[in-house]
């Protein structure tokens, strides 16, 4: 039998990419509970800008709006490089639709340093002529002392603007984008524009970052001695919050507050608040199943004298339970309890088929298989949750998940799959 290959879940660079954002929306919050005072902040993921934060009290609110960039480090960053230009067409968007307040500001983060800008065909279209030092040096710095910077970032700007934004209109004859607004700023609008936005390059990448986050944590004001040696069950018990509301279908309800990250603090202090089960990450690494045949094969293959009804029951609960599955698919803890229920199940089952030395089954000894299955279950399941939470759970759930683990090609009653 030809080895099965593992499912390739992993996306790359976009991974990379996600789990810095959370990283980055989970440091902001860290910062902003340390400064906090009669107010609140919340934050967000792709959720106008890859991490967004929204501070408020009496005296008013700010919000920051930052793009995330992990790429490999070994290249440099300049005003011409596609991220960057990019980035700057989003902010020009989302600051005029704030109607260019002070109190909406920017940031790039990225662990790629700033390179020197050279000339290209398209500098040479655009006419421009690079200021002696690296443009986005120069904008980091406010220094607009030399004319070439200001002319050269707002001519770039334009042009890639034009380029994602051509001159065509809805039906309605509404134009797309606020090209006519860009093209009327004066330069002072522009430099004020560009003031709002903080260059953080050179920075930590998703590895580094985390590690210092640790730290964080450590010198956080809600930090006790009952937290010691557990940091990063709060760094990940936040990113799994961030991912849990960003899947929410209400915009208003993905965000995570300043708030939510205390009550992390204060749980897991006095040992109330249980942590994420990792089984989910291999529970996405398993091998793609090689037994293709369907629920009822399967119990047919064992127990020839399975009725219709018997067959056509176990197959609405297999059925009941992908329906739960659906509807919570990014719930990493139904993830997780599907490894453990899998892992109890291949394991008994491999036992209860020596034990039954290949004879044929009745119904009734099937569905106690599959009660014995159930209990196997439970038994760990319990022993887990002293330390991890599982949102759903269940003697029903469970006895249906197993039924459809056989659907899903995942488990059989047979030798077939063994």
């Amino acid at each position: 039998m030809p080895k099965s290959e593992p499912i390739k879940r992993d996306v790359g660079e976009q991974a990379k990419g996600a789990r810095l954002q959370k990283l980055r929306a989970v440091e902001l919050l860290l910062e902003t509970l340390d400064r906090q005072g009669p107010g609140i902040a919340f934050c967000a993921i792709e959720n106008d800008g890859d991490v967004y934060l929204k501070e408020a009290d009496q005296t008013g609110s700010k919000e920051y709006h930052e793009e995330d960039k992990n790429y490999d480090t070994d290249g440099k960053f300049t005003l011409a490089s596609d991220p960057v230009i990019n980035t700057l067409v989003i902010f020009a968007d989302c600051w005029i639709r704030k109607s260019c307040s002070d109190a909406a500001v920017f940031g790039f983060y990225a662990p790629n340093v700033c390179g020197k800008e050279r000339v290209s065909d398209r500098s040479k279209r655009l006419l421009v002529e690079w200021p002696d030092k690296p443009m986005l040096e120069l904008l980091q710095a406010r220094n607009f002392t030399d004319a070439r910077t200001l002319r050269c970032a707002k001519t770039y700007v334009l042009d890639d603007y034009r380029i994602q934004y051509p001159e065509k209109t809805p039906p309605d004859g509404t134009p797309r984008g606020h090209l006519a607004v860009l093209e009327s700023w004066s330069d002072d609008q522009w430099q004020a524009f560009f003031g709002q936005i903080t260059w953080k390059l050179g920075q930590e990448d998703h590895v580094l970052l985390q590690q210092t986050l640790a730290e964080k944590v450590r010198r956080c004001r809600h930090f006790t001695r009952g937290i010691a040696g557990r940091e990063m069950h709060v760094i990940s018990l936040m990113c799994d919050l961030l991912d849990q509301r960003q899947s929410l279908s209400d915009p208003n309800m993905r965000f995570v507050y300043a708030s939510d990250l205390e009550v992390i603090f204060l749980r897991l202090a006095s040992g109330t608040h249980k942590l994420p089960d990792p089984s989910y990450k291999t529970w996405e690494e398993l091998p793609k199943p090689e037994d293709t045949r369907n629920l009822a094969d399967k119990v047919r293959a064992i127990c020839k004298a399975a009725t219709r009804a018997e067959i056509g029951r176990w197959s609405r609960r297999a059925a009941n339970s992908l329906n739960a599955q659906l509807e919570y698919a990014d719930d990493l803890t139904l993830r997780a309890l599907m490894w453990q229920v899998f892992d109890v199940c291949e394991e008994k089952l491999d036992e209860l088929r020596k034990r039954n030395a290949g004879k044929e089954l009745t119904s009734e000894e099937l569905a106690a298989w599959v009660e014995i299955l159930v209990k196997c279950c439970e038994e760990r399941l319990k022993d887990c949750s002293q330390h991890f939470a599982y949102t759903i759970s269940g003697t029903t759930f469970i006895a249906e998940l197993i039924w459809s683990l056989v659907g899903s090609c995942f488990l059989a009653f047979d030798t077939s799959a063994a």
